[in-house]
């Protein structure tokens, strides 16, 4: 699950917007109110994780936002090319990305097929092409995070106030983006 913290932490570190718009605020909200991290995910992905973040150039501390962003983008495109997610033309393969994500637990199915379906539609509209990595791998993951936190089991839901608040916000803004939560 370290790889998904370093994600979130890129994330927040790109991230600087007004506390009262529908935008994201730093700080790892998501994987708190629902703890799903560890039944979505193999095993894999941590090997994958780290060798992928050994491909990284070091952040621009120039440009850091900017750096910050294409370390998160170019990031989940290599993890989720390694892990076979993305085909070579570095276009997601829906039924690779449904199994991959129901690998670890199949009670999930339905969130994950949901959530893939849902974000397949909807991901390459919001990659940022400014980034160097353009696959919206990032775009892609960072949908899929707030689908299953909308869609969070209650066994997995901290109902807790602040929990609660984000999540009516995250409803309320449904482009708010999760890799910078």
């Amino acid at each position: 699950m370290m790889w998904l913290r370093t994600l979130l932490a890129l994330g927040a570190l790109s991230t600087t917007l007004a506390e009262d718009q529908c935008e994201p605020q730093p700080g790892g909200v998501l994987m708190e109110c629902c703890k799903l991290g560890d039944l979505l995910f193999p095993p894999s992905i941590d090997s994958s994780a780290t060798s992928c973040r050994k491909k990284l150039p070091p952040l621009n501390p120039s440009n850091w936002t900017q750096s910050a962003k294409n370390a998160h983008a170019c990031l989940v495109e290599c993890i989720f090319a390694e892990e076979g997610i993305l085909t070579q033309e570095k276009k997601v393969d829906k039924e690779v990305a449904v199994k991959y994500f129901t690998s670890s637990n199949s009670s999930l199915t339905s969130m994950v097929k949901t959530a893939v379906e849902k974000c397949i539609q909807s991901y390459e509209a919001d990659v940022d092409q400014t980034l160097h990595c353009k696959s919206g791998a990032g775009e892609l993951k960072d949908c899929f995070l707030l689908e299953y936190f909308l869609d969070c089991p209650s066994a997995s839901y901290n109902p807790s106030p602040k929990c609660d608040e984000f999540k009516s916000k995250v409803k309320k803004c449904p482009g708010m983006r999760s890799s910078q939560r």
